[in-house]
């Protein structure tokens, strides 16, 4: 399979390359380039996904992994520039799309969370949930059903993460302290990198 990735070489998607390249995919990454590819990846064209989607121009893959993009602006440029150059759109978003994080049973249909600016791309901890919301619907306004994956995971740990916010995670198991809690309401579960 012909597999476009937009970022690749940190965290969720650096873990998802290796695991496709050890699966034998030809792997394509679109990303600044301020990092090396892994291993084994067949091509990488460098470039920003804000101003240089054109540089895709003229390739075709079987789908698209996007990890990287934060606000609706840069599904929406992606999903039109790629719509007739690629089969299937995956797009990694979040369980902090919900209205309601900490009720029991999410699905799918569960309310979502709507922001006062939705013209914002200011991404801190009160937009972020909300701006995927417009991301999802970005990528649905051209991607239809039998085109688009959307994948919403919720905390995700392990290595080769960009920022730090999961830290105490580590110092509580470096000092043998519980980290999680026992159960019940508001408990969260973690989901491997590499999962």
């Amino acid at each position: 399979m012909r597999i476009l990735i937009l970022g690749g070489t940190q965290f969720v998607g650096r873990h998802f390359v290796e695991a496709a390249v050890a699966r034998g995919h030809e792997l394509t990454l679109f990303n600044r380039g301020s990092k090396p590819a892994p291993a084994g990846v067949a091509h990488q064209v460098v470039g920003d996904r804000n101003t240089d989607l054109a540089r895709l121009a003229g390739r075709d893959f079987d789908a698209v992994l996007d990890t990287s993009a934060y606000v609706p602006r840069q599904v929406a440029e992606a999903a039109a520039a790629l719509e007739g150059a690629v089969g299937a759109y995956l797009l990694v978003s979040t369980i902090s799309v919900y209205a309601d994080q900490l009720q029991a049973g999410l699905t799918e249909d569960s309310a979502l969370l709507r922001l006062d600016d939705p013209s914002t791309e200011e991404v801190d901890g009160a937009t972020y949930g909300g701006l995927k919301v417009l991301c999802e619907a970005a990528l649905a306004r051209v991607f239809p059903p039998e085109r688009r994956l959307t994948v919403r995971p919720g905390i995700v740990v392990g290595t080769v993460r960009p920022n730090r916010p999961f830290h105490v995670l580590a110092r509580a198991r470096r000092a043998r302290r519980p980290s999680t809690s026992a159960g019940g309401p508001g408990t969260r579960a973690a989901v491997d990198r590499r999962a």
